[in-house]
């Protein structure tokens, strides 16, 4: 099945990154293939723009869900230590 041009969406990011990875340091984990293989990247047209990447709205919705499943258990694992902590100075 070929793409239509709502089943892509573009990822435009700044020119200038907004952070930077010390040289070294472990800048990101990885768990089976990265999204970045799958896309396409295209000139956009647009001046000042640094970078643009074609994604697949499907794929992008699949990582989005497997980013809010990772957040989720940060989030109970921070509330977990939060409730010992409490219930600890309660005693």
């Amino acid at each position: 099945m070929s793409e239509t041009p709502s089943d892509t969406i573009w990822i435009v990011t700044d020119e200038t990154p907004q952070i930077s990875i010390p040289e070294g340091a472990k800048g990101e984990i990885s768990i089976g293939r990265d999204w970045r293989d799958e896309t396409l990247r295209e000139p956009t047209g647009s001046k000042g723009v640094g970078d643009a990447v074609k994604v697949s709205a499907q794929k992008l919705e699949q990582e989005m869900t497997h980013f809010l499943q990772v957040v989720g258990r940060l989030f109970s694992h921070a509330e977990q230590q939060a409730e010992a902590i409490a219930a600890s100075q309660i005693r």
